[in-house]
């Protein structure tokens, strides 16, 4: 029921309304269309953003998990179409605004603001979307915080700014002790068409992560410049990039989840290396 309420929220505004983010790729252009589609009611627009074969996923029910079921309402291409000629028969149904995005590669992810009809509240979004070929191929929806204003995740920010200062200066027991005693680290999993990660094997407790992180900023020392990122509630997305002391570059995206000051879970979700215009598994700094 409570997807079913969020999913009406994702419905129109007038086509006053302003989307406040823009593109910085095709693939985020992609998701504007569908924000666009959604606050104009717009079926056509709506169906022809989407691939024919998109799964769309409820938001995570284990602990430590990334990604939910599959809906069991809106989760393909011809229950998405079902739904909304019902809805937009309705007429707009809240407001939809897509504040800010972080992509690489095919990856997108989203912070989306949202109100519900007749309701004052605003609430907040987290959204991860694949796009290929100009249609989104799958969307993962991972955190909501109700009735929270845009900087609710301004705290998880914080400790993932001081995650990465760390980082860059090779201060490995700053680095070390914004991990939370059972912080759960996961790898890439390495399937193009599946989000995060299994659990990381060499990072395991507080004495593992100490042991290759020790060994790692000892040998391999980078310089981290973070490119873009922001936060809803506990997550938090990264964009950053790591100059190794050969030269050789590379991008991440990671997203973190924050309690008490501390990371609780961490996933690697792409890397892309400087030369050769591929993504890749993995992200500066990940032990598998």
């Amino acid at each position: 029921m409570r997807f079913i309420i969020l999913l009406f929220a994702l419905l129109a505004t007038p086509h006053a309304f302003a989307v406040e983010a823009t593109a910085a790729n095709a693939e985020e252009a992609v998701v504007l269309r569908d924000s666009a589609a959604l606050n104009n009611a717009d079926l056509d627009d709506l169906m022809a953003v989407l691939s024919p074969s998109i799964r769309i996923y409820k938001h995570p029910t284990e602990p430590h998990s990334l990604v939910g079921p599959q809906s069991d309402k809106m989760g393909t291409y011809e229950q998405v179409r079902t739904y909304f000629t019902e809805a937009f028969k309705q007429g707009p149904q809240g407001r939809h605004e897509v504040v800010e995005m972080v992509s690489l590669g095919d990856l997108v992810l989203a912070h989306v603001e949202f109100q519900l009809p007749h309701e004052s509240s605003l609430n907040q979004l987290l959204t991860a979307f694949r796009v290929r070929n100009g249609q989104i191929q799958a969307m993962w929806h991972i955190a909501r915080v109700e009735g929270a204003k845009r900087d609710s995740g301004a705290a998880a920010q914080a400790v993932i700014r001081r995650f990465n200062e760390a980082a860059d200066r090779n201060d490995v027991d700053a680095f070390l002790a914004l991990f939370a005693p059972d912080a759960r680290n996961f790898h890439f999993r390495g399937a193009p068409d599946v989000l995060g990660g299994a659990p990381s094997k060499s990072l395991t407790d507080p004495a593992s992560r100490e042991r290759v992180f020790r060994t790692m900023f000892a040998e391999r020392p980078a310089r981290i410049q973070v490119l873009d990122g922001f936060a809803v509630g506990e997550w938090a997305v990264s964009h950053d990039r790591a100059t190794q002391k050969d030269g050789s570059v590379s991008e991440g995206l990671s997203l973190y989840r924050v309690q008490d000051g501390r990371i609780v879970d961490d996933w690697y979700l792409a890397e892309r290396k400087s030369g050769d215009g591929a993504d890749h598994p993995g992200s500066p700094g990940q032990a598998n």
